[in-house]
């Protein structure tokens, strides 16, 4: 999988984009490692959150404004 490329998708998307999971620690942690790698400033406009009501998501969400 291209975590980088999921920055990327959530960049582009209105709001954000959710990633379904079964290892949401593990997908956290890769997610973070592909975002420094990229040296990206825009990718700082995003946060990854732990959905608070599915296990297996994690949602790459927009900063507001």
């Amino acid at each position: 999988m291209n975590y980088a490329e999921l920055w990327f998708q959530a960049l582009a998307s209105d709001f954000g984009i959710v990633v379904e999971t079964n290892d949401r620690n593990g997908l956290r942690q890769a997610l973070y490692r592909a975002r420094v790698e990229t040296k990206n400033p825009a990718l700082d406009n995003l946060s990854l959150i732990l959905s608070p009501t599915d296990e297996a998501q994690v949602w790459i969400m927009k900063k507001p404004k």
